[in-house]
């Protein structure tokens, strides 16, 4: 990719960032969604792994990309490495 078209992608990607930003102040915070509108609003989550076909195993691997199952069981591995080193006694 060129300097120029990174560039023009980034700037791109700004103002259609900032019209949304706009339209989400205008709303009272709050996404409405209607077609036609003209605003281009972010992807959920779910939509953005299948259309990427994340697999679990990736997923794992990444802070923000995950299933909400995956986050709670990294969350609870996370929570029992914090207490062994707090030196509680296994089950």
């Amino acid at each position: 990719m060129t300097k120029s078209k990174f560039n023009r992608t980034i700037k791109s990607a700004y103002n259609d960032a900032k019209q949304f930003f706009n339209y989400y102040k205008a709303n009272g915070y709050r996404v409405i969604y209607k077609d036609n509108d003209g605003i281009k609003k972010p992807y959920k989550t779910s939509n953005i792994i299948e259309m990427l076909n994340i697999t679990e195993a990736e997923q794992y691997e990444m802070n923000t990309l995950r299933d909400p199952s995956i986050k709670c069981r990294k969350d609870i591995k996370k929570l029992e490495r914090e207490r062994r080193t707090k030196a509680m006694r296994t089950m």
